[in-house]
């Protein structure tokens, strides 16, 4: 099964509150973007002295001379000859090394490594069903930890769906196939939707035309916002939307509501608008942004922590 940027997208967006917005900000390009410069002064150095010779910019990862990408290599990992730095910044004349001899860092601030707490099981709900249902549960199956589970319905019968989902046993992932009109309240009520921490919402482009499809994306999310309201469960949906969004209703919620368009999939799919760069290597770098690794054996994501799992409480945040 072939992987899917878009698929992978909406799968992190749909587990980690606020990387939605995160996303957002660097797909509309518009404001802060990707940009790749060759640094001759600091070839020798590491990756890890990079990271603070710039005060403009957020070092992302290396593009080596041999064009192969990585996103947060190892602090270890030297730059050579020919390679270029990946950053985010304002524009290409600001992705500048500072003239700073020195960069104070304030030690006493920096909190002790926390001890990471073991995951619980994620339970999530797939509402509907297309061509990309069986890659997004792959990929979910990529980040949830072990004994989580997905109930995925759709107004289809259950054995269309199993033939279609070629997903044996996942590691993680205990998978349910339900049949049901995701657009009857008496559907949604009956799925008990306080049980779940997660719901996608896919699009019926199989189906019907962006208009009709929306329609039906819409009316489920209206409902569903709704009853989580009543319920009083605070939900993170995640919608698949061919068109671009409309404005969110009073009842959404911009760090738990996202909706991916196509605009969204798109980008990750052809090359992206020149950046100060060749169009293909920002895409190509996008791509990397939201994909899945399993490099040396550590699973590299996106991921969104609060400040204070690195600072200290006393820390002043400007």
């Amino acid at each position: 099964m072939v992987s899917s940027p878009a698929a992978r997208l909406t799968v992190q967006t749909s587990l980690q509150t606020g990387l939605s917005i995160i996303y957002s900000e660097l797909f509309d390009f518009d404001g802060d973007e990707i940009y790749f410069a060759h640094a001759p002064s600091l070839v020798g150095k590491s990756f890890g002295a990079a990271l603070l010779a710039y005060e403009k910019s957020a070092l992302l990862g290396l593009r080596f001379a041999g064009g192969h990408i990585q996103l947060n290599p190892p602090m270890e990992s030297g730059i050579a000859a020919g390679d270029q730095l990946i950053a985010i910044s304002a524009d290409d004349n600001t992705m500048q090394i500072s003239d700073s001899k020195t960069i104070a860092v304030e030690t006493k601030a920096i909190r002790p490594l926390l001890k990471a707490k073991k995951r619980q099981p994620i339970h999530t709900l797939i509402l509907g069903w297309n061509r990309r249902a069986p890659l997004m549960i792959a990929e979910l199956n990529n980040y949830v930890p072990p004994a989580s589970r997905v109930t995925v319905v759709a107004a289809m019968s259950v054995a269309a769906m199993e033939s279609a989902c070629p997903c044996e046993h996942p590691k993680n992932l205990a998978v349910t196939f339900q049949a049901g009109e995701t657009t009857r309240r008496t559907v949604l009520e009956e799925l008990q939707i306080d049980h779940y921490h997660h719901v996608l919402i896919l699009s019926d482009s199989d189906r019907l035309d962006t208009q009709a499809a929306d329609a039906r994306t819409l009316l489920t999310l209206i409902q569903l916002r709704d009853l989580s309201e009543k319920l009083a469960h605070k939900l993170s949906i995640t919608s698949e939307m061919l068109d671009s969004p409309p404005m969110a209703d009073p009842m959404s919620d911009p760090m738990s509501d996202f909706a991916v368009d196509q605009q969204v999939s798109n980008q990750l799919r052809r090359p992206a608008v020149d950046s100060g760069a060749e169009p293909a290597r920002v895409n190509k770098a996008l791509n990397r942004f939201v994909g899945y690794s399993t490099i040396r054996h550590v699973r590299r994501q996106s991921c969104c922590h609060p400040y204070h799992s690195y600072l200290c409480d006393t820390t002043k945040r400007g």
